[in-house]
């Protein structure tokens, strides 16, 4: 027969679908369903374990704006604004389990 060790914990920001799970702790494994997360383990964890959650595609954008600094109509140059293009942008979030047995 096989057991295992499982620990549920429910988002009510609704936004577990966003993030991937990982863990310093080699067996513990990670899944979601709607706004539950679910860790299992076949082995009883001890002692500080990490858990990492990554945001699946992160990007962003940057904007930049000129401007001359002098307001009026026909004064200087025209302001302008430059969007540029989407970058990768990781952002990442942890958790630190002490597990008493």
């Amino acid at each position: 027969m096989f057991f295992s060790y499982t620990a549920s914990l429910t988002d009510t920001n609704k936004v577990l679908g966003n993030y991937t799970f990982s863990s310093d702790y080699s067996t513990m494994k990670f899944s979601t369903s709607g706004n539950v997360l679910t860790i299992t383990s076949p082995t009883a964890p001890t002692g500080n374990v990490t858990v990492s959650a990554s945001k699946k595609d992160s990007k962003r954008m940057g904007l930049v704006v000129w401007d001359d600094g002098t307001f009026g109509p026909g004064v200087g140059q025209q302001n302008t604004v430059t969007y540029t293009q989407s970058v990768t942008d990781p952002i990442a979030a942890y958790l630190k389990l002490n597990c008493v047995q």
